[in-house]
């Protein structure tokens, strides 16, 4: 019998295409998830330090507030150091540049899914060694009253060890939500500085993002987007194999915008269809900020990059019921992404 009408589904664990539909209890790789209500209670601006917090053993390669935008290094230990980086989806939408999700407004996640190990290879592929991480954004809740919120801080100190004098930190936000019946909606933006634009190093960073979703019986679409830029601009030495020639202010901009659509159909209590389409983009200064160690085969300073992917993927899961404490899982999926990459200028560092 055809599913009809409005229903509430169990919570669906994304995680790309070939588990997306399956039930999160039905999981049967290493999945960690960190829901909405426990991110909300720590209140970071900074999604690194976010991610530092909820998600134990992942590592992070950071500068600091003031210093350029923070990388995911590894979610399984020093081994993974030397594997290529996560495989990373905002929304279903895998980004072109893996390292920048952590310029997502951590105020805009609604979950953070995560595979470690090499089960991320196994689903995904060899480039998903290093492990794969998903994160949903809020899109509201069906039959929420309107909300409206904003923040604002404002606060000096030595945010930075690179800095030689007192900074100021500032950090703007509003956001809003609203849920009917049958349909639900987000939005929200934020501004932020650290120093200003006479000091070195400071930061100075912007972001929007929307989101919604609406039900028509047993199918359920969603979109969302978001946009930002980070501008950075910092004191530091770059080292290089033949010299190590000092480089002050140092600057660098990054320019990101994601959009996607997800159709999620469950046409039967055992059959679900997931279809989801999306855009990333980002430009700037893509190169890792990683030690020249850590990252043998960089090109010498990359400065100026665009990289741009387009993806469209499709799945079916079928469960089967054995009694009322088990169930089998099977999922069926295609694929398609295309990722084009632009390099433009370059800076040796002699």
């Amino acid at each position: 019998e055809i599913a009809m009408g409005v229903r509430e589904l169990d919570q669906i664990v994304v995680m790309g295409t070939p588990v997306s539909g399956a039930q999160a209890r039905d999981q049967t790789s290493a999945v960690s998830v960190v829901q909405g209500k426990d991110i909300e209670p720590y209140r970071f601006t900074r999604t690194a330090d976010l991610f530092r917090t909820v998600l134990p053993g992942v590592v992070i390669w950071d500068r600091g507030p003031s210093g350029p935008p923070s990388e995911i290094a590894a979610v399984r230990g020093a081994s993974s150091f030397t594997a290529r980086g996560l495989k990373t989806y905002i929304d279903g939408v895998e980004l072109a540049s893996p390292t920048l999700i952590t310029l997502l407004d951590s105020r805009s996640i609604e979950r953070i899914e995560v595979i470690r190990g090499p089960q991320g290879a196994a689903l995904y592929g060899s480039d998903a060694i290093n492990g794969v991480i998903q994160v949903v954004t809020r899109k509201g809740a069906m039959g929420e009253s309107p909300k409206v919120q904003a923040t604002a801080a404002v606060a000096a100190g030595p945010f930075d060890r690179d800095a030689v004098s007192t900074m100021l930190r500032q950090d703007y936000a509003g956001s809003m939500s609203w849920g009917g019946p049958m349909a639900s909606m987000a939005a929200g933006g934020s501004w932020g500085r650290v120093g200003n634009g006479g000091s070195v190093p400071n930061t100075r960073t912007w972001s929007a993002n929307a989101g919604g979703q609406v039900a028509f019986g047993s199918l359920l679409l969603s979109a969302s987007a978001r946009g930002g830029q980070f501008d950075f601009t910092e004191d530091r030495f770059r080292e290089v194999l033949i010299a190590a020639t000092p480089t002050a202010g140092t600057a660098g901009q990054v320019d990101v915008a994601t959009v996607g659509a997800t159709a999620v159909h469950q046409i039967r209590d055992w059959w679900v269809q997931t279809m989801v389409v999306g855009y990333d983009r980002a430009a700037g200064a893509l190169g890792t900020h990683r030690t020249y160690f850590a990252t043998m085969r960089e090109p010498l300073g990359a400065t100026e990059e665009t990289a741009a992917r387009t993806s469209v993927r499709y799945s079916s899961a079928f469960t089967a019921g054995f009694g009322s404490d088990a169930s089998f899982t099977t999922t069926a999926g295609l694929e398609y992404s295309r990722l084009a990459r632009h390099r433009g200028t370059w800076d040796s560092g002699i």
